[in-house]
C-alpha cells in the first residue's frame, strides 16, 4: 500500500474510532457494495442503497460511496475462544477428596488406652488382647458378660468362645501361668496382685515419678 494512502487510512481510522485494519475492511465492503451489490451486512447495504438512490435522483447513475461517510463497524472474530464456564479457575487448587474412613483395625487401635498400647507393643498382642489384659491390670475380673457390657465394641470378642480363645492366647504370648492369670469358677479371669504390679511397672511412662 502506498505510504500516502496508508497515512490517510490511519487518519480516517482515528476519526471514526477504528483501527486501520477495521477501517480498510469497511472501505472495501463499501466499495464492493457500491459496485457489486449487497454484502449481507444490513446497515452497510442500507446506507449504500440510500446513497445510490439519492445519486440516481440527481444524476441518473449510481455514485461510489465517499470515503468520509461513516460506515457501520465490521464485526471482527475474537482472537481466542471464550473461556469455558465449566473449567476450573486457574491458580486455585482442585478440591481435596473427602477423608478416608478408618478401617476396623485402625478404629480398634484408636480405642486403646496408652497402657494398652504399651502392652500391645511389648508383647505383640492384637488390639482386643491388649484391651483384655489392660482391663485385668486395672483390677477387673473379666467374664463374657463383663466384656460385652464394659469393653468398647471395636475391641471386645464377639462371642463367648472368642473370649476364651483370646484368654488362652494371652497365656501363650505373654506368657502367663495359671497362678498369674487365674480362672475363678463362676466369676471370670483375673490377674494375681503381684502380676498386676509387674505389668504396671513395665508400662509406666519413662518420666513418671518413682
Amino acid at each position: 500500500m502506498p505510504e500516502t494512502v496508508y497515512t490517510r487510512l490511519v487518519e480516517q481510522a482515528r476519526k471514526f474510532g477504528r483501527t486501520p485494519a477495521a477501517r480498510a475492511t469497511e472501505l472495501f465492503m463499501a466499495a464492493y457494495a457500491a459496485h457489486h451489490g449487497p454484502t449481507g451486512m444490513k446497515e452497510m447495504d442500507e446506507a449504500v442503497e440510500r446513497l445510490n438512490a439519492a445519486s440516481k435522483a440527481s444524476t441518473g447513475r449510481p455514485a461510489v460511496v465517499a470515503a468520509e461517510i461513516p460506515l457501520p463497524p465490521v464485526p471482527l472474530l475474537p482472537a481466542s475462544p471464550p473461556p469455558d464456564p465449566r473449567a476450573e479457575p486457574r491458580g486455585e487448587p482442585p478440591p481435596s477428596p473427602p477423608p478416608r474412613p478408618p478401617t476396623q483395625f485402625e478404629a480398634a487401635v484408636a480405642a486403646l488406652t496408652p497402657r494398652a498400647l504399651a502392652l500391645r507393643k511389648r508383647y505383640g498382642l492384637t488390639p482386643s488382647e491388649a484391651c483384655l489384659l489392660d482391663a485385668m491390670v486395672g483390677g477387673r475380673c473379666l467374664s463374657p458378660f463383663v466384656v460385652h457390657v464394659d469393653l468398647p465394641a471395636a475391641l471386645r470378642p464377639s462371642t463367648e468362645a472368642a473370649f476364651r480363645v483370646a484368654m488362652a492366647r494371652l497365656r501363650k504370648k505373654v506368657p502367663l501361668s495359671f497362678d498369674e492369670l487365674q480362672n475363678v469358677p463362676n466369676v471370670g479371669y483375673r490377674l494375681s496382685p503381684p502380676t498386676r504390679d509387674r505389668f504396671i511397672a513395665e508400662t509406666a511412662p519413662a518420666d513418671a515419678a518413682p
